[in-house]
């Protein structure tokens, strides 16, 4: 597993989210305040080939200001990264600035701050703003787990469980399941929680029960785990209790969402990949009939029967 933070989980829909900003941004300073007595809470990485291969350590001060260092490194490549940032009433970013290297080792300074209505953000591939009268939850290009607990955090006090995105787009998230684990005589109880609207898949993470959750666990079952530190010993019984959580939340989502279509379908104005040819075809109407396709016609050709159409 690579690290896939929320909320550089953004990369997978950068391109349909950097449509979205266009605009100009200032410097956004951080105040300079002193950070007296510090919360820390440390994460690690880890994984069944290479031990741990990076780790997040958060640090919360009595002035409110989060500082988090960031790394991961898998075969000497990984992103190196340091977050600072300040939360609003509503529990979303008011700051946010996070420098570094990315996966491949390129320089990443971004910034967001929004001001009443006004939110901005500029980063080495794009710039932007908007006006919005209530809360969003701006989505980093590049970040550690860190805005992943503040999602979880700001989401809860959602009653319907929404939340607007920066650029665009919302996040939703519901609790699937609730797990209480025990380690060294300490005890901890935690939620599995479902997150919808970053990406083309759903997200499952673990966080902390209670009216302030955050980030407790995030991965699954395939080899590597992100986890609290000094809770690695509970990672078997949290991929078991996932799994089974997992399976039941897409089971049901292919019910829900699945559109059946009877008979004949068209679909119009398709362009069909030609892979021996290696060449993509003009915009084509496609027939399909129980799952195969029947025929392919140039766009606008004379319609058969058909009981649905898709353009």
């Amino acid at each position: 597993m690579t690290p896939t933070p929320l909320l550089a989980r953004r990369t997978q829909a950068v391109t349909l989210l950097a449509l979205a900003a266009a605009a100009v941004l200032i410097g956004l300073p951080f105040a300079s305040s002193p950070a007296e007595a510090a919360q820390t809470t440390r994460y690690v990485y880890v994984s069944d080939n290479i031990g741990t291969p990076g780790e997040q350590r958060v640090e919360e001060a009595d002035d409110g200001l989060f500082t988090v260092t960031y790394r991961y490194k898998n075969n000497g490549r990984g992103p190196e990264l340091t977050e600072r940032f300040r939360l609003a009433p509503d529990g979303t970013f008011s700051e946010y600035h996070v420098e570094g290297l990315s996966t491949m080792g390129a320089r990443v300074d971004e910034r967001f701050e929004r001001k009443g209505e006004r939110a901005e953000w500029r980063s080495t591939s794009e710039r932007g703003s908007a006006t919005l009268a209530g809360p969003g939850l701006y989505v980093p290009l590049n970040s550690s787990m860190a805005p992943v607990s503040v999602a979880i955090a700001a989401l809860a006090r959602r009653a319907d469980g929404r939340m607007p995105l920066l650029p665009s787009g919302s996040l939703s998230q519901r609790p699937l399941d609730e797990l209480d684990l025990a380690q060294g005589g300490a005890t901890r109880r935690v939620q599995l929680l479902l997150q919808t609207g970053l990406g083309l898949q759903p997200v499952f993470v673990w966080a902390t029960t209670g009216p302030a959750p955050r980030l407790f666990a995030f991965g699954g079952y395939s080899g590597e785990i992100f986890i609290e530190d000094g809770w690695q010993s509970s990672r078997a019984a949290l991929e078991a209790r996932q799994q089974v959580a997992e399976e039941a939340a897409l089971r049901d989502m292919a019910l829900r969402l699945r559109h059946p279509l009877p008979g004949l379908t068209v679909i119009r104005n398709a362009r069909v990949f030609d892979s021996v040819a290696a060449r993509l075809q003009p915009a084509s109407d496609v027939y399909v009939l129980r799952g195969r396709i029947t025929a392919v016609r140039p766009a606008g050709s004379a319609a058969r029967a058909a009981d649905n159409e898709i353009d």
